[in-house]
């Protein structure tokens, strides 16, 4: 009852915006999974050329996001501020993604140095510019999350069921990627037509969220309530204390914030540290782990580039969907749990401590694994799942609190926090791809186990530094209204 009392949302449309970043997060799946791997190995591009498609990609999104950010808190529309940038994105990410997967057509009438430029150019112009959609859909649909709703517990809901649906739009890839490896023989065929199929899913999926969830109406509920429950809090704190001459309300007015007010603030940057470094773990895992399975476990019996490009193993899907599974799970049980953590004290920084040390668990053992130990990855995975899972939902929790009722400009928050990450995961994959050579057992081992490492045990140190900020919780809010109701009575 108190969260329809204090938001606008309803069970229906709280799924909806669960499912309202699907059609990314199946692209994303893709583009992590198999990218890489795709032209590295199947398309038979140069590694360096490859890693260069990634960070194009990865720079364009990065550059992308505080810009959609900065400008969706500038211009207000009929629609919101939110769901034009959303319903941009939903035009250019099936466009470009189609062709990311595709041949390079016009390098099919070209030879040497012409085609080899030719397919740098396409590769990384439908890179960028499906990032650019990307971050478009991105920070719009985050950066709804505290224009939605003032309590902390459906917020966390609405982050859960966001990280949920990621981890299972990844599950639903590497399912039908398992199905396609199975059915068809020929590789270049099975990422063609993985890609079509996500493309068809997601595409469904944005156009329900693009006419279920009004955006205008609901922040207006949720900013309303922002400012009564600050109002409430004040008057709450004030008759409880005894003699005490009436105070100054200030809770009904929201300070307003500009991008110049966000930069000047340490916590951006810490915050921003955080995120960024667990999508690092995150994303270098993902990315790398096809080379793993194949450079230094010869799943399926492919450990090179030219038996790569016949064959690819099953594996390839069962190993990442283990992960996935466990990400799923675990993002589960966070929403699920979330209140007995509340009320128990337990905060943010120790489960996003307990995190990392999932995360650490899972990556050690893959500095050992051979190819008669290689099935270990099953549970292996399973535990990285865990861990990356509370990583990313503690640091997304961070970036919601931080905020909290400055959801008017909070987009930009949200931009710089992906430009981060962004820019850091490209970098890293970057120079991964052209500091040493793919079918090195040696290097994948390091880089596959050593980047997460570092970047997992760094975070936990870094999330130390993340001041707790004042939220709303369920219980708080029906005490305080409670408490001025009989107030109001006496």
């Amino acid at each position: 009852m108190q969260s329809k009392k204090f938001d606008g949302l309803t069970t229906f449309t709280t799924w909806v915006y669960g499912v309202g970043h699907v059609m990314n997060d199946l692209c994303a799946a893709c583009w992590f999974n198999y990218l890489l791997y795709f032209l590295a190995n199947v398309q038979k591009i140069s590694s360096g050329v490859a890693g260069a498609v990634m960070l194009s990609g990865q720079l364009g999104d990065g550059i992308a996001t505080p810009i959609v950010g900065l400008y969706s808190d500038k211009f207000n529309t009929r629609f919101g501020r939110r769901k034009p940038w959303y319903m941009i994105g939903t035009v250019i990410v099936p466009i470009c993604f189609f062709f990311i997967w595709e041949d390079c057509y016009p390098c099919m009438a070209m030879s040497g140095n012409p085609r080899a430029v030719m397919q740098v150019f396409w590769y990384c112009f439908f890179a960028a510019a499906f990032n650019l959609g990307w971050a478009a859909i991105q920070i719009s649909h985050m950066s709804l999350i505290p224009s939605l709703t003032p309590i902390k517990e459906k917020k966390t809901k609405l982050i859960t069921l966001r990280t949920a649906f990621t981890y299972i739009s990844n599950i639903a890839v590497l399912l039908i990627a398992l199905a396609l490896f199975k059915l068809i023989s020929d590789p270049e065929i099975q990422f063609h037509v993985l890609s079509i199929i996500v493309l068809c899913i997601g595409l469904s999926i944005n156009i329900l969220f693009i006419f279920t969830i009004k955006e205008v109406e609901l922040s207006q509920i949720a900013s309303e309530s922002y400012r009564d429950l600050g109002k409430m809090l004040n008057e709450s704190q004030n008759t409880e204390m005894n003699g005490s001459n009436e105070q100054e309300n200030n809770g009904s007015v929201i300070e307003e914030m500009n991008w110049k007010d966000w930069l000047k603030k340490s916590q951006t940057y810490w915050i921003g540290a955080v995120y960024m470094l667990a999508r690092l773990a995150n994303n270098v895992i993902t990315a790398m782990l096809p080379f793993y399975l194949t450079a230094v476990l010869s799943m399926g019996g492919v450990s090179t580039v030219d038996e790569a490009s016949k064959k690819t193993p099953w594996e390839l899907a069962l190993i990442p969907l283990c992960l996935y599974i466990g990400s799923a799970g675990m993002s589960l049980m966070l929403d699920r749990f979330e209140p007995t953590f509340t009320r128990r004290g337990i905060s943010r920084k120790l489960i996003f401590g307990a995190g990392v040390c999932f995360v650490l668990l899972g990556v050690v053992p893959m500095v050992f694994l051979t190819h008669e130990t290689r099935y270990y990855m099953v549970p292996v995975s399973v535990v990285l799942g865990l861990g990356l899972s509370i990583m990313l939902n503690c640091a997304m929790g961070f970036i919601s609190a931080f905020v909290g009722e400055h959801g008017t400009s909070g987009a930009f928050v949200w931009g710089t926090m992906s430009l981060f990450d962004k820019f850091s995961s490209g970098m890293a994959l970057f120079f991964v791809t052209n500091l040493g050579s793919l079918d090195s057992t040696s290097y994948i081992r390091a880089t596959v186990a050593g980047i997460p490492l570092a970047a997992a045990a760094i975070g936990g140190i870094v999330c130390l530094f993340v001041k707790n900020v004042r939220e709303y919780t369920n219980e708080e809010t029906e005490r305080m209204s409670i408490h001025l109701e009989e107030k109001a009575s006496s």
